[in-house]
């Protein structure tokens, strides 16, 4: 229910499954993550760390990991034409006091001493522990049961992300409630998968900067949105592919990965 009604997209991770059934320490050594361990961490470096060790971090792997994509231009004064991703990441907490002290180590291993300053801005308000801040390019809030945290690498000079952290937390139906087919592809439940508005995502590339992108994006898909995702077993593998249009669905079952 914390993932935004408006996202693009959303990438599922169940971190737990997958490196029970391949025997991997950690969800970033899982080949399709690991394939593009550098790219993740020049997209988002907190992000990168998170797939390091997200069990020691106080997260609770039994549970699936989000990571989603915003389209949320910055007001006023930093406003700016074209595509203004925002990232966000929703997991279900193990223990709230363990990712207390590793949200600090985070915030500080990238800030130094303005990290640790930073970090006594923390606040409790209904049950949830809050961080944000436009010193930071990032703002996240975790209870006893959940972890809500929003990325905005490039930030612009003041910007502030409370607005869509807030929304994030104090949302009682998300994404599901509003893309019936986002709410489909929950329950595909595959061990790693990937649910896109393309639609949307056309529509916001569609003008300025990114204009040229979303008429190459038109050119691609007509669809409404697309999934796909992957379910492992030992020594076997199916995967899915899902598009929804105006027309109606269609889908691709499959066994392998080569």
């Amino acid at each position: 229910k914390h993932i935004p009604a408006d996202a693009l997209a959303v990438f599922t991770i169940r971190a737990g499954d997958l490196l029970n059934k391949a025997g991997y320490e950690q969800p970033i050594d899982i080949p399709i993550l690991a394939d593009h361990r550098e790219a993740i961490t020049e997209m988002s470096p907190f992000v990168a760390e998170l797939l390091r060790d997200p069990e020691s971090l106080g997260l609770n792997l039994a549970e699936p990991m989000y990571f989603y994509v915003q389209h949320v231009p910055a007001k006023g004064n930093n406003a700016g034409a074209g595509f203004a991703p925002l990232l966000g990441v929703v997991a279900a907490v193990s223990d709230s006091n363990a990712l207390e002290v590793s949200l600090s180590r985070l915030v500080e291993a990238r800030l130094g001493g303005f990290g640790r300053q930073v970090m006594n801005s923390l606040k409790e308000e209904n049950g949830w522990w809050i961080l944000n801040t436009n010193r930071l390019p990032l703002a996240f809030a975790f209870s006893k049961k959940v972890m809500v945290v929003v990325i905005r690498e490039t930030p612009r000079p003041g910007e502030s992300l409370a607005a869509p952290l807030n929304a994030a937390v104090k949302s009682t139906s998300g994404l599901p409630a509003t893309q019936p087919d986002f709410k489909r592809h929950l329950d595909e439940r595959m061990d790693i998968d990937l649910w896109w508005n393309t639609r949307r995502t056309r529509q916001v590339l569609a003008t300025g900067d990114d204009a040229g992108m979303g008429a190459l994006l038109a050119k691609l898909t007509d669809s409404q949105t697309l999934s796909a995702g992957a379910f492992f077993e030992k020594g076997a593998a199916a995967w899915f592919i899902h598009q929804q249009s105006a027309e109606g669905a269609t889908a691709m079952t499959g066994k392998g990965l080569e």
